[in-house]
């Protein structure tokens, strides 16, 4: 669901990588109108759930969820269904559309999002905060808590440190934060990030902060 479209070198790197944990990769492009979008996921669902029977769906955020639900119990497959939710996305819409149509919109997610939480089998959260949102909804769910951080046990030698410094630009007296997501949405925040990073910027001057998006990689200057 995204306009970013991977070089072909990019594309088989990826596979390449994959390929040495037994993984295939495929990437089937979505038709752009909405309504289409539905039928045509549902379809190459099924379609390739018959040929390779998989024992697992791993699902990035509610819709592909509702279209393994969906896929699942129309044409009896057993898979599991792991719903990695990653963020609140009946309040993501209410954010970006504050009128009749994003309230209704809203309304019909959370309705689903009862559903989502019933018959997954696994609900993944990023946040100890956000599994505790969902357990409101239902408790009686499995959940997994999975942060998206940076694994502060790997080793990483001061050397290394060093380098990646100076090929970014940084001196060592720099005290570096950094943020790596979207910016293009509303529910990105930018003007938190930036308030946070004027703050940290007038306690020391020595701070900066790195954006890290799916096209480029950015220094903030204060």
């Amino acid at each position: 669901t995204t306009n970013y479209k991977p070089l072909e070198d990019e594309i088989n790197a990826l596979k390449t990588e994959l390929k040495e944990s037994n993984v295939t990769l495929k990437i089937i492009e979505l038709p752009s109108g909405k309504l289409a979008r539905w039928s045509f996921a549902k379809d190459q669902l099924s379609k390739y759930a018959s040929v390779i029977n998989p024992d697992i769906v791993h699902c990035r955020v509610y819709p592909s969820t509702l279209v393994a639900l969906d896929t699942r119990k129309k044409y009896k497959f057993s898979y599991k269904i792991i719903f990695d939710a990653r963020g609140v996305y009946p309040e993501q819409i209410l954010e970006r559309s504050t009128g009749i149509a994003g309230k209704a919109r809203y309304h019909w997610w959370k309705h689903i999002e009862k559903r989502l939480l019933r018959e997954s089998d696994l609900i993944v959260g990023v946040t100890n905060a956000f599994i505790d949102h969902f357990k409101k909804i239902d408790t009686k769910a499995n959940y997994k808590f999975i942060p998206c951080c940076v694994n502060i046990e790997n080793n990483i030698t001061e050397i290394a440190t060093n380098e990646l410094r100076n090929e970014l630009g940084f001196t060592e007296s720099n005290i570096i934060a950094v943020y790596s997501g979207n910016l293009s949405a509303k529910y990105s925040s930018v003007n938190y990030i930036v308030e946070i990073f004027s703050h940290l910027y007038q306690k020391d001057t020595n701070f900066r902060f790195l954006v890290l998006t799916k096209s480029n990689t950015e220094e903030l200057e204060a």
